[in-house]
C-alpha cells in the first residue's frame, strides 16, 4: 500500500514539474509579448524590429563610457543576436525601456542567467539623451520586483563601473537591502574559482540582493 502511494505521489511530483517548467520557459521565458510597466514606461522583450535602436545603444559613446567602450557594428550585431537566441531559450531577459505615451525607444535592461555565478545579473542602458532623466530610479524597482516575485530568483547580482556615481546612488536607494561585496568575495564566489576565463575586476562594484518575498 505505501508503496503504491509512494509511486503515486511520485508521478504526481513529476507532472507537476513538468507543467512549471513549460509555464516558466514557454508561457514566461519564450513569450516576446511578457512586459512589465512603470507609471512612466513599458518594458517589452527584445525583438527583431528592436535591431537598429540595440545597435545604436552600442555605438553611443556616452553610453558605452561605463560598459567597456564602443562596439563596432559588427560586434554591435553580434551582441543583438546574443540577447534575441538567449532571449528565446531563457537564459536571458532583455527588454526595450519604452517611453508610455510615445512609445520612443530609451534604453534596455536585463535579467542574465550566469554560468559563473549562482546569482542571476541585473542590467540596465540607457541612451545618452536619456541619462540622468530618473529612468534607472523607476526602472529597477520594477524589474526587481519581476525577478523575485514572478520568477522567483532567489538570488541578484548588480554591478556598475566604479566612476558611475549616479547608478551606485540608485543602486543604495533601493528599497529592497542590499549587501555590497567585495572584488574578492565575487570572485571566491562563482561555480569554479579557478576558472581565469572569467574574473571580475576592481573596475566595478559589486552587490547582493536578496529576495525577501518568501
Amino acid at each position: 500500500m505505501l508503496e503504491s502511494l509512494s509511486y503515486y505521489f511520485i508521478i504526481l511530483l513529476f507532472y507537476y514539474f513538468i507543467i512549471l517548467l513549460f509555464y516558466y520557459f514557454i508561457i514566461f521565458r519564450g513569450n516576446h509579448s511578457v512586459q512589465f510597466e512603470t507609471t512612466q514606461y513599458v518594458m517589452r522583450l527584445l525583438h527583431n524590429n528592436d535591431k537598429e535602436f540595440f545597435i545604436s545603444l552600442y555605438q553611443d559613446p556616452v553610453t558605452c563610457l561605463h560598459t567597456g567602450g564602443v562596439f563596432t557594428l559588427e560586434q554591435a550585431e553580434e551582441r543583438f543576436n546574443f540577447c534575441l537566441k538567449r532571449n528565446t531559450v531563457g537564459t536571458m531577459l532583455t527588454f526595450i525601456i519604452r517611453n508610455r505615451i510615445d512609445n520612443q525607444a530609451l534604453g534596455f535592461c536585463a535579467l542574465i542567467w550566469s554560468k559563473t555565478l549562482a546569482s542571476v545579473e541585473v542590467g540596465i542602458s540607457l541612451k545618452s539623451e536619456n541619462i540622468g532623466k530618473g529612468i534607472a530610479k523607476e526602472v529597477l524597482p520594477e524589474l526587481l520586483n519581476l525577478a523575485f516575485n514572478n520568477i522567483q530568483i532567489p538570488l541578484l547580482m548588480i554591478r556598475t563601473d566604479k566612476n558611475n556615481l549616479a547608478m551606485i546612488k540608485t543602486i543604495e536607494r533601493l528599497s529592497w537591502p542590499t549587501k555590497q561585496v567585495t572584488t574578492v568575495q565575487i570572485n571566491a564566489d562563482r561555480k569554479n574559482p579557478d576558472d581565469a576565463k572569467v574574473v571580475y575586476t576592481d573596475a566595478d562594484c559589486y552587490w547582493y540582493i536578496e529576495n525577501q518575498t518568501n
